[in-house]
């Protein structure tokens, strides 16, 4: 069963803000299974983002082209996932078993993402 420690989120937002110091994020966890982190402030432009949602196994696709991009999500998913994620999944047999799930945004519903010089 997913699970995700409070701890374990404090960690990922700490990483976060030693990896982008200049950037603000919203890291949050719901439903005691999922990491969720929103981006709200930062130096890579996203504008060719069609959703504000991030694919995590597509986002290189989103975002081909700018590579600043797709190295900043491809830190901040590897954060997410923290050092004891594992996934144990097998889609053919209809099993799912992760140590817990994450969620990346480009900004909020409310709040979009600023691009800052």
């Amino acid at each position: 069963m997913a699970f995700i420690t409070a701890e374990e989120v404090k960690k990922a937002r700490e990483a976060l803000k030693k990896e982008f110091p200049n950037w603000k994020f919203s890291v949050r966890r719901e439903d005691k299974n999922t990491i969720c982190i929103s981006l709200l402030k930062g130096t890579v432009d996203f504008k060719e983002l069609e959703t504000r949602n991030v694919n995590s196994y597509h986002f290189k696709e989103q975002f081909k082209g700018n590579d600043n991009a797709i190295e900043a999500l491809n830190k901040i998913i590897l954060i997410a996932k923290g050092k004891d994620y594992f996934d144990k999944s097998d889609s053919m047999s209809d099993y799912f078993h992760v140590s817990h799930y994450f969620d990346v945004t480009i900004g909020k519903l409310d709040k979009p993402y600023e691009l800052v010089a």
